[in-house]
């Protein structure tokens, strides 16, 4: 297969970059994993996910830090590469789950794709490189990787015109604004580090696990309702429920304020579908916010609401990243590193609630089957933290975290989405949820 125009060298992003020295504190993988009640085509899937590593670039490349700096270089001998590969499986959560812990080949694709068949139903999964892409990325590949399979089926000769513009940097995203969105600058806070001591139990093993908390439609619809009601959003009212879930597991000295990391993907902002490419441009900020043990739900969603204002006006997320380029990559590695360190050592770290959106049924289509559901999927600290992602599907909403057991005992994440869940039923439903969290206390 030819890559035909497609560079063999490309410089790295500012936010590549970023995302590869923060390896240090999370395992940078992102993705997706779809549920099918009807069966794929594993020919028209291989080909599709071959076909991506032409279509954008990117993910048919590997990083390279030879010279000080990074760039992107395209693989040797991508047709021999093993992108897709599909198994038999009793176990599709056990089995997703080790795929998604895969670490990539330093000089392989950032693209991997895995068909799980079980007796009833096909379980598709993505795992794609942070280095590569942000979240939004991340949920465009799976969209990307749909299309193609359905163009695929409809002509087993289809090839990709590759996409060798550029990809967008958040200086193209200041520039794709109008002025009176430039006028909306404001200066946010710097960023802060929380004292939130955590010291949370370890497991026995070193195996990858994945736990999940999903959220009905209906569910979903009373949140977003009663956070509307309190000028909040659904993303304001989770975190409030993930600061609860963790202050009854780690409680806060006195004095100290929790930290939650939001990230803001700045293309949403400049709504050009110019920018719609494959790129690191969402940035995170550690927002600290005022909790006081003993407060209701409605206290502590108006923290949240007031730590984030800030941001919400804001366009941090530019200005903080206007560079494009990083001369020293192996400075920032042990930047985070060392903070990675201190962390550890001082079992201090803030929440990290990342969501990725919703998504877009239209283009989820292999074909004419659509999955029943869809689940993205995120990084898993390397540290004692709690990084989980949220994404949705067909109003459902799902927050996925994934650890290894070296790291974070499993019982610690599942009370802690038990605790977010309980947090949202305090609520929604005061008096069913005290009786629920009686019984879970004891």
């Amino acid at each position: 297969m030819s890559a035909g125009a497609i560079p063999e060298r490309f410089p790295a992003g500012f936010g590549d970059v970023v995302a590869d020295a923060m390896d240090s504190m999370m395992e940078m993988v992102l993705g997706s994993r779809l549920t099918f009640a009807e069966r794929l085509d594993p020919d028209a899937l291989a080909r599709a996910a071959r076909l991506l590593l032409d279509l954008e670039p990117v993910l048919g490349c590997w990083w390279d830090e030879s010279f000080g700096g990074a760039d992107w270089v395209r693989c040797a001998d991508l047709d021999e590469q093993v992108v897709f590969s599909t198994a038999d499986s009793d176990d599709p959560d056990r089995d997703a789950a080790a795929f998604h812990g895969t670490p990539f080949d330093p000089k392989g694709p950032r693209l991997a794709v895995l068909l799980l068949r079980s007796r009833d139903h096909d379980d598709l999964c993505v795992r794609f490189d942070h280095v590569a892409g942000d979240g939004w990325s991340a949920r465009e590949v799976t969209h990307l990787l749909a299309e193609t399979y359905s163009r695929v089926l409809d002509d087993p000769d289809y090839v990709p015109v590759p996409r060798t513009a550029p990809r967008p940097t958040h200086a193209d995203v200041w520039a794709a604004l109008t002025d009176e969105q430039r006028a909306l600058k404001t200066q946010a806070p710097p960023m802060s580090a929380s004292k939130w001591a955590m010291k949370a139990q370890r497991g026995r093993g070193s195996g990858y696990a994945v736990r999940t908390l999903t959220l009905a439609p209906e569910r979903v619809a009373a949140i977003r309702a009663y956070a509307h009601d309190r000028g909040a959003t659904v993303n304001e009212a989770l975190v409030a429920s993930a600061v609860r879930s963790a202050a009854s597991m780690f409680p806060l000295r006195p004095g100290v304020r929790p930290g939650v990391s939001i990230s803001a993907d700045t293309r949403r902002i400049a709504r050009n579908e110019g920018l719609n490419r494959l790129a690191n441009i969402a940035t995170t900020q550690i927002v600290l916010m005022d909790y006081r043990h003993g407060e209701s739900f409605d206290e502590t969603l108006r923290h949240v609401i007031d730590g984030v204002k800030p941001y919400r006006d804001s366009l941090w997320s530019i200005t903080a990243s206007q560079v494009d380029t990083m001369p020293a990559p192996v400075a920032m590695r042990a930047m985070f590193a060392f903070m990675t360190a201190t962390m550890r050592l001082l079992h201090g770290m803030s929440l990290v609630c990342m969501n990725v959106g919703p998504f877009d049924e239209k283009r989820l289509a292999f074909g004419e089957v659509l999955p029943v559901a869809a689940i993205g999927t995120g990084p898993a600290t390397r540290f004692a933290g709690l990084p989980a992602l949220i994404s949705s599907y067909r109003d459902a909403m799902t927050i996925w975290m994934g650890f290894r057991e070296e790291h974070i005992a499993p019982e610690v994440v599942e009370r802690y989405l038990a605790g977010i869940d309980e947090q949202l039923a305090t609520a929604l439903e005061p008096g069913m949820a005290e009786a629920r969290m009686a019984g879970w206390d004891a």
